[in-house]
């Protein structure tokens, strides 16, 4: 097969782009081998699984941006300091020093190696088997996909029928305006106590005795766990167990009889990870569940006495377009009459009455926006309402069973 110079790859400036080779050719790799590049550049493969440790870090290491190398997650991850090198010593390290350069090239290699079986591994496949998706979509979707599959896994198996995805209408209108878009503001904690904890002032804590007493009792579980497990190391080679086990033994006991304590706090930390899932629990929020007074009323619960209705504020945000209702339908009738003779665009030349709906409303919007701007000199105007919502109690409970059932499932 002779490589010609007119189908030179001009995108990849390579001699052997095979990807543009093919495309010529109009030989489809993913159909033949099951092989194909995606619009990043990422290589992946029909019967192959491609897991990046670098995707999991992103998502679920809870590491700031700035830590999210390879060198700040292995000391922060595998609690190691691995093998550094000054870029300038590479050149002379390389004559007088190679194994050191050799160390250093491998460190790097043995990091990723080690945090893809402590973390990725285990965890992606765990997650496969209660959510229908391959191992490389597990770990590069994001978790609101995930949830939302997880959710149609769980209405399968109770025979309940999914609903479709609420979509909103293509023109809507605020108070005689166009509204350009509009959202709600997001959820927001709430904490229990405000304020910053010194460790110098004191403070009262009141334990649960009956969780003390579960850690007592698994105790010896939890020490060997921690020893042969995750530390390696093996029983019969740790010499003061006993006396270990006594000392933490002692300090639970004393926080188990003494459940109020009044003393000074240490710096804890609180993962905040499940926040959306609590919101779920405590308010009943789920899909479908915000009704208005016409499903309501057909409604067999909606009785006298019943507490089935829960009304709830939220922050509704929209942006809308400073031209009035009167000169929004001036522009649509404009816009209808010369549609037709518009050149320009991918739809010129069709007219109005023949384009569907988001097509109508993109152009009307564009056409109002551009009014906006020569007559009001500006192009939106941004609003803020509390509004006032109804949440049904008696929706189905499998998508709060599915939030509770999680926990248990992954461990």
């Amino acid at each position: 097969m002779v490589w010609r110079k007119s189908v030179l790859c001009p995108a990849h400036s390579d001699l052997f782009c095979w990807r543009c080779r093919c495309s010529k050719h109009g030989i489809s790799l993913k159909k033949e081998i099951g092989v194909w590049v995606d619009n990043s550049g990422e290589y992946l493969g029909r019967f192959m699984v491609h897991l990046d440790a670098f995707h999991w870090v992103q998502r679920d290491s809870y590491l700031p941006q700035g830590s999210q190398g390879l060198k700040a997650v292995t000391k922060a991850k595998l609690k190691y300091d691995p093998v550094e090198l000054d870029p300038e010593d590479m050149l002379p390290f390389a004559s007088e020093k190679p194994q050191e350069l050799a160390a250093y090239s491998v460190s790097d290699a043995v990091a990723t190696y080690y945090l893809y079986k402590k973390y990725v591994h285990l965890f992606i496949f765990s997650l496969c088997t209660i959510i229908p998706m391959p191992p490389s979509d597990v770990l590069r979707k994001g978790s609101g996909t995930l949830c939302e599959l997880l959710l149609m896994v769980q209405a399968y198996q109770g025979s309940i029928v999914c609903p479709n995805k609420q979509s909103s209408p293509p023109l809507s209108f605020h108070k005689g305006h166009l509204l350009e878009s509009e959202t709600y503001i997001g959820g927001h904690v709430e904490c229990l106590e405000s304020g910053v904890f010194r460790a110098d002032i004191n403070y009262k804590f009141r334990v649960n005795p009956l969780r003390i007493q579960r850690l007592i009792d698994s105790l010896d579980r939890t020490l060997e766990f921690a020893l042969v497990d995750e530390q390696k190391v093996p029983l019969d080679q740790v010499t003061n167990f006993n006396e270990v086990k006594s000392t933490i033994e002692a300090a639970l006991v004393g926080l188990r009889d003494k459940p109020n304590i009044d003393t000074t706090p240490l710096i804890y930390h609180l993962d905040v990870g499940a926040m959306y899932p609590n919101i779920i629990l405590t308010n009943r929020l789920q899909p479908m569940a915000i009704v208005d007074q016409s499903v309501c009323a057909a409604c067999d619960f909606n009785r006298p006495g019943n507490q089935c209705q829960r009304h709830m504020k939220w922050s509704w945000r929209g942006q809308y377009f400073p031209a009035k209702r009167s000169e929004y339908e001036w522009i649509r009738a404009q816009l209808e009459y010369d549609a037709g003779n518009d050149k320009d665009g991918k739809d010129a030349g069709k007219p109005f009455s023949e384009l569907n709906e988001e097509q109508q409303a993109a152009k009307i919007k564009a056409r109002v926006k551009s009014y906006s701007q020569k007559v009001y000199k500006k192009m939106h105007v941004e609003t803020v309402e509390e509004r006032e919502a109804v949440i049904c109690q008696r929706e189905n409970s499998f998508y709060v069973d599915t939030v509770r059932s999680v926990p248990l499932v992954l461990s």
